[in-house]
């Protein structure tokens, strides 16, 4: 300001501090820095909105603009941002935006920022394609129009190869399928495979191996499977459960017909059964996989000891010891008859061996 001559009044010298120091930017530049802008993974949605109406008001940019520009930089598909559309003004967004973080932020449903899934225009047509009603049912079970995957008669079969039409398999695993052989050698190197027998809907009844147990609170009837290696749940039970914290997993179960399905998730936690708590790994499988609500495998039993009887499978810990006495007491009271030995040394000597005998089986009193 000393360089600066001929300032008379304080407007003469708000102008010079606005001409020098002035952050104004082009439109172009605005529209471009707006656009690029988006909301950082640890950033919440307030400091989110602040930040962006800082940025436009480094130009003339309307309150329309800013609206939309503040929605696209919210991670998150548009189905889920639908409420914020809505919006005229700005403090009607800002109303919005504590209500959306509510619903939706604790709910951990915001996505991560380099998920492109929301923005590929593909994913937006499979979004479309299921608000068109379909005119004719399509079972995804079975591949025949008419009925539903719950009232499917082939669904004890398995699923139905599109390439073959054979039941028991998908077209990537079809035994038909030229290409087959060289990706089923590539899967086993690239992922773990574990073992779950295949249970089908026809023999989900009560038996000897169902078992009561409780699971995050839940009362839960669980199928004990010795051929099966790990503790294994539906997505249906999962939200029974309360939507416990997952992992990722990259494990393959294989089943009777060389199945494979892959598990979706796990989580850990406890499971009682029969007043016996222990820990457990619990894989989650999709609902058409797994008709039963628990399948417990070897990964748990082994961590019991167990018997199974006419009355059905009773647990207890390894700590626990059981005892069982055979106890059996001969007594005979007839004398034995040996008149039929002609020699007199040797039917002495047979009558001394049997009372020593006798001495011998006679219980401790």
């Amino acid at each position: 300001m000393r360089s600066i001559r001929g300032i008379a009044n304080w407007e003469q010298m708000k102008q010079h501090l606005l001409d020098e120091f002035s952050d104004k930017i082009n439109g172009l530049q605005l529209h471009k820095l707006m656009e690029s802008r988006r909301m950082k993974p640890f950033e919440t949605l307030q400091e989110y909105f602040l930040a962006m109406r800082d940025l436009a008001h480094k130009g003339s940019l309307d309150d329309s603009s800013l609206i939309e520009y503040v929605i696209n930089g919210i991670p998150d598909s548009s189905n889920n941002k639908i409420i914020l559309y809505g919006c005229k003004s700005i403090p009607e967004l800002k109303e919005e935006l504590k209500i959306y973080e509510k619903l939706f932020n604790t709910s951990r449903t915001f996505r991560p920022n380099n998920d492109k899934k929301f923005d590929d225009p593909t994913h937006a047509a499979k979004f479309d394609r299921k608000r068109t009603p379909n005119p004719q049912t399509v079972c995804y079970s079975c591949g025949l129009k008419g009925h539903k995957s719950t009232q499917c008669t082939n669904k004890p079969h398995g699923k139905q190869c599109y390439g073959c039409k054979m039941f028991g398999h998908i077209h990537a695993n079809c035994p038909q399928n030229s290409r087959n052989s060289a990706s089923k050698s590539d899967s086993k190197l690239a992922t773990p495979a574990r073992t779950v027998n295949q249970i089908s809907a026809l023999n989900f009844r009560q038996n000897l191996m169902h078992v009561d147990i409780t699971l995050s609170g839940i009362q839960l009837t669980a199928l004990c499977d010795t051929g099966s290696q790990a503790i294994v749940i539906n997505e249906k039970t999962y939200l029974r459960i309360g939507l416990p914290p997952l992992c990722p997993s990259e494990i393959t179960f294989s089943g009777i017909g060389r199945n494979t399905v892959q598990s979706i998730s796990f989580f850990q936690d406890s499971i009682t059964v029969q007043n016996l708590t222990l820990p457990a790994k619990i894989h989650v499988l999709s609902d058409d996989t797994l008709p039963l609500d628990v399948l417990i495998g070897i990964d748990f039993l082994k961590q019991t000891q167990f018997t199974f009887d006419k009355d059905g499978i009773r647990f207890c810990s390894n700590n626990d010891e059981y005892f069982l006495f055979h106890v059996a007491n001969v007594i005979d009271d007839c004398p034995f008859d040996l008149s039929h030995v002609s020699d007199s040394n040797i039917r002495n000597e047979l009558s001394s061996l049997i009372k020593v005998s006798d001495y011998v089986r006679r219980p401790f009193l």
